[in-house]
Parts: structure tokens; sequence; C-alpha cells
């Protein structure tokens, strides 16, 4: 029985030790460990934060429709500038644009999440990245009472 549990003890406790020593740096004075960050894509720098507008001097670089059956209710659209900044911003399509409707824009990356919603006529706002390499933006409208999303994920090198 204690052989059993040791073995048990033994497989759980290898994958805590790997991450465990992955994670620890030990002082060339030969000190104690201590603890450092994992490795990341982002930089120090790395931001997300609302705005008005996102088209205005990016290049689209993602355009995936939000469907209502086989009507198309809106846009997922993520624009690229120089280096690793994208902003994302949702717009409506079809039978939408115009119309009072609720609408929304969350973005994921590095390790950071912003959000963005109201009852707009025509797009949400824009939420802008800076500093990460790859984000994933999902896009949703509230249009005759059914909520309809598109994700959409955008990596720049």
């Amino acid at each position: 029985m204690a052989i059993e549990k040791r073995g048990r003890l033994r497989r759980a406790g290898i994958g805590m030790l790997a991450a465990t020593a992955l994670t620890l740096t030990v002082p060339a004075t030969g000190g104690t460990a201590a603890a450092a960050a994992p490795a990341d894509t982002t930089t120090a720098a790395a931001t997300l934060q609302t705005v008005s507008s996102c088209w205005t001097g990016g290049k689209r670089i993602k355009h995936y429709a939000v469907k209502a059956g086989k009507y198309t209710a809106g846009y997922v659209n993520v624009y690229r500038y120089s280096g690793k900044s994208k902003c994302a911003q949702f717009f409506h399509a079809g039978g939408t644009k115009y119309k009072s409707a609720y609408t929304t824009i969350r973005v994921v990356g590095g390790g950071l999440s912003a959000y963005s919603g109201g009852t707009t006529t025509t797009k949400s706002q824009g939420i802008k990245s800076t500093g990460i390499t790859c984000i994933t933006a999902r896009g949703t409208i509230n249009w005759k009472g059914v909520t309809r999303s598109r994700s959409v994920r955008a990596c720049t090198s």
C-alpha cells in the first residue's frame, strides 16, 4: 500500500515539479531560488484601450460576417497598424444597418481583456491593442431577440 501511494504521488508530482523548475531562477551568487515570470509573446507595454473608430489609418486584415439565418447582420473587422498594433470593431450590415441594436466587441490577448458594448445604429466602439502578437475579437449583435456572434483570431509576426 505504501509503495502504491508513493507511485501515485510520484506521477502527480512530476508535472508540478517540471512546471516549478521552469519558473525558478537561481542567482549566480548561490542564493535561494526566486520565481521568474513565464515567457510571453507580449511586451511590457502591452495595452488594450477603447477608441471611437478603428479603420482610419489601418489596413483591414480580417473581415468576417455575423449571420442571422441566411442574412448578414454585421461584420467583425480587425485592422492592423505598424508593429503589433491592431484594432477590432463590429459594424452593422443589411437589415441591422441604421437600426438600433445592442452591439458588443470583446478583445482578448496577451493576458488582457477589454469589452465595449451598447445600443448603436451603425458600429460598436473599437478596441485597440498595442504590443500584443495575437488577439481574439468577438463581436455580437442582439437582433430580433436573438444574440448572434462571431470570433476572429488575428496575429502578426
